[in-house]
């Protein structure tokens, strides 16, 4: 089958699975399995699973790098898919609503690994300023263990001036969490789409997610 004549059901499998060869003259690359790689190679995890073998004694969960690589997992994954059965919530960020419909976790710490997602992706900081919105206004302290909680959230809002910035309104996040709470997305994700219950939310359908994240190499 050639790159034109692909299904929505291959396009989706492709986006989800690792480099491999379509038939005996084309490669498929996917972004997102490229991102994952890279996550799990900068974080200490299985390259092919995403398991830690070592959460006590790896040094390089807590990197910075891979952290921001596994928020952009979250990103895309947000903005691609939903479960069919799930609201769209298309008010939320891709990031808040992959969070929501796929964690148990409060509004808060949703908001809080949002803000962490920007501080990284915008300038590599450790703090958010946000004058709209409180929730995503945050300055951080990363910890590079599985903390318990995985989020403690300030006990009073930052104000989101330097001056302020003090240990009763600071955000503490264990990074190992980010990495956890991706890869079980992700394997969540592909077992709806195994099972046929993943619907395309992205505008431009399955079509965009071909032009946009998979790369084909053809001998042709």
């Amino acid at each position: 089958m050639s790159y034109e004549e692909l299904s929505e059901y291959e396009i989706i499998h492709h986006h989800l699975t690792l480099f491999k060869d379509h038939d005996e003259k084309t490669v498929v690359f996917s972004s997102l399995i490229a991102a994952l790689r890279d996550a799990r190679q900068a974080t200490g995890r299985d390259l092919d699973t995403g398991i830690c073998a070592d959460r006590f004694n790896n040094n390089q969960k807590s990197n910075w790098l891979g952290t921001l690589c596994y928020l952009i997992i979250l990103d895309q994954m947000g903005k691609c898919y939903k479960a069919k059965t799930d609201p769209a919530l298309t008010k939320l960020s891709p990031i808040q609503r992959c969070l929501k419909l796929n964690t148990q976790l409060p509004d808060e710490q949703i908001d809080a690994i949002y803000a962490l997602r920007n501080a990284f992706a915008h300038d590599y900081s450790i703090s958010n300023k946000n004058e709209k919105y409180p929730s995503l206004r945050h300055h951080f302290t990363l910890l590079g263990f599985y903390s318990d909680p995985m989020i403690t959230l300030p006990s009073k809002i930052w104000d989101g001036r330097p001056d302020t910035k003090s240990k009763e309104n600071m955000t503490y996040i264990g990074l190992p969490w980010i990495g956890e709470i991706v890869e079980k997305i992700y394997n969540t994700v592909v077992s709806l789409h195994k099972e046929n219950n993943l619907e395309v939310i992205l505008e431009g359908g399955a079509t965009e997610i071909k032009n946009r994240y998979l790369l084909f190499a053809s001998d042709n």
